[in-house]
């Protein structure tokens, strides 16, 4: 029996139906919605334009649809963070036929499920020598698992039915399943919390990850802390999505009296993915100078890149000839600005607490990934927008435009 995708089993009049059958029936449907997940998450591992002669074969997309498994603050008061429930996909690492010696149970596809059906609560434990830190790595495995319950069975014998122990679910759910480690100690739960070594603020490390794991997120924790923020917890989940790219867009309403004022944001990103813009306040707070920063977080930006991105502005005032020209600058073009997002290159202390206009705990630590790209300003990027800029209208409360920003983030490696 080949059990390849949307093989079936068939089942003849009068014929006897045999376990294996059964078995085969389910893996196959198993295997067909796997396969067909894989080939819509696929991304194209060369975007250029030579790619279409031949050599760029999609790339095998593992990660974790939408906010599946994103570690969150559990509350404001509390030292332990929760893994939000989802579905994730990763690399088969055991492609079985006849999973413990049952016939037909196979596990054949190439991209492995992991679930949650609930939200899951793991404690981070305090830091208690004075003027340390640790870090600790949050990772998952795929973890398929046999569980076992009483069940009629024939016995041949007699020909009556009386009971047994036999393997009767197999599970990809991670609920439960959960456990921690130390540092020199490898993961052995499908989730686990691998405790980092403690040392002197700013010279910690996380650990190293597991084989065979993936992570979701590191957690910083210094001494003194009695809550985990948004802030402590970089996420580094791989988001999947169809084709391996996403359009986010943010448009909020833009005013200038005095100076630049920014109301009515409303922010358009798949799930799991946050988006804001930070306007760069300099030190005078002098904010007559329209510049700031869109940033897009997405998990491991080394993976990602932006490939397209505009802002445009458009008037709301219906007595007033609407702004047409893009204003718009990409700071050292399209092709770096997968930098992650450090403290030596924020501009400014704001982008320490981004507000993602409604979402929750978009606070970013200084280590947490993050694509960007500056707004600067001018047609072409070439000056600042400033108030010269905009129509003198713009000068009275009330009055003012749509500032739109656009950007399309592309998965470039898996």
């Amino acid at each position: 029996m080949a059990n390849l995708p949307f093989d079936r089993v068939v089942w003849n009049p009068l014929e006897k139906a045999l376990s294996t059958d059964w078995n085969l029936n389910t893996s196959e449907s198993d295997r067909s919605l796997r396969d067909t997940m894989m080939a819509l998450m696929n991304f194209r591992a060369n975007t250029s334009l030579s790619s279409e002669i031949g050599i760029g074969y999609p790339a095998m997309s593992a990660g974790f649809v939408g906010g599946s498994f994103m570690v969150v603050p559990n509350n404001p008061d509390d030292m332990s963070v929760n893994i939000l429930s989802g579905i994730g996909f990763l690399s088969n690492p055991s492609v079985t036929s006849g999973i413990d010696s049952i016939s037909g149970l196979n596990d054949l596809s190439l991209y492995s499920p992991l679930a949650l059906s609930a939200t899951q609560n793991v404690t981070i434990p305090s830091v208690s020598t004075v003027g340390n830190e640790r870090f600790d790595r949050i990772e998952v495995k795929v973890d398929r698992r046999l569980s076992t319950s009483t069940t009629p069975v024939l016995d041949p014998s007699t020909g009556v039915f009386g009971t047994d122990l036999l393997k009767k679910t197999m599970s990809y759910s991670l609920d439960g399943d959960i456990g921690s480690v130390s540092a020199s100690s490898a993961s052995t739960a499908g989730i686990s919390r691998k405790q980092g070594a403690e040392a002197s603020l700013g010279s910690a490390s996380p650990p190293s990850a597991t084989s065979g794991y993936v992570t979701l997120a590191i957690i910083r924790v210094y001494q003194g802390m009695s809550s985990i923020t948004g802030y402590h917890i970089q996420d580094v989940r791989n988001v999947i999505s169809q084709n391996g790219s996403f359009d986010v867009c943010l448009r909020t309403r833009v005013e200038l009296d005095t100076y630049f004022s920014f109301s009515e944001t409303t922010v358009s990103a798949p799930p799991g993915v946050y988006c804001s813009f930070v306007p760069f306040l300099d030190g005078s707070n002098n904010q007559t100078k329209m510049r700031g920063t869109f940033y897009i977080r997405c998990g491991d930006t080394s993976k990602y890149e932006i490939t397209d991105a505009s802002v445009h502005f458009g008037s709301y005032d219906t007595g007033m000839v609407a702004i047409t020209a893009a204003y718009y600058g990409m700071t050292n073009g399209l092709t770096t600005v997968t930098t992650p997002y450090t403290a030596s290159t924020s501009p400014g202390t704001l982008q320490n607490n981004l507000v993602n206009y409604g979402v929750p705990s978009l606070a970013v630590s200084v280590s947490q990934d993050l694509l960007a790209f500056n707004l600067y300003g001018g047609e072409g990027g070439s000056t600042t927008l400033n108030d010269t800029s905009f129509p003198a209208s713009w000068t009275s409360p009330g009055t003012g435009g749509w500032m739109t920003i656009r950007a399309k983030v592309t998965r470039i490696a898996q």
